[in-house]
């Protein structure tokens, strides 16, 4: 079927009538509301990465920041642990030889701790 110039279509731009003309139109419009979706969501990731760039910064930066001061902590938690260490030594040292040298006071010092811890778990139960 042929289309004239007094219809105002030309070939090129009709759709053939009946349902092939209908399924064209649907998918020209389709094509377009795609093509309008995939601007759209081009423009929202070109956005969302710009904020992207900007908070991934922020948070290098402060990472950098924590890192810094994580590092003299660190030190002193080391330097406080070795002392307690050497300070559990030394008095685990002191203990054993006070219990060597004078094991009857010990054993009397062991007995009066274990009557008064009695006493006390007694009371508050």
């Amino acid at each position: 079927m042929e289309t004239t110039a007094d219809q105002g279509s030309s070939w090129p731009d009709a759709s053939p009538p009946g349902p092939l003309g209908r399924a064209d139109k649907m998918a020209n419009k389709a094509d377009s509301a795609i093509d309008q979706t995939a601007r759209a969501t081009g423009d929202a990731v070109e956005k969302a990465r710009s904020v992207t760039d900007r908070v991934s910064a922020s948070a290098h930066a402060a990472m950098d920041k924590a890192t810094k001061a994580a590092g003299p902590a660190m030190e002193w938690i080391e330097k406080q642990s070795t002392n307690l260490r050497k300070q559990q030594q030394r008095a685990t040292e002191a203990t054993a030889n006070y219990v060597s040298e004078n094991p009857l006071k010990a054993m009397g010092v062991c007995f009066g701790a274990g009557v008064v811890i009695g006493l006390l778990i007694r009371r508050n139960v």
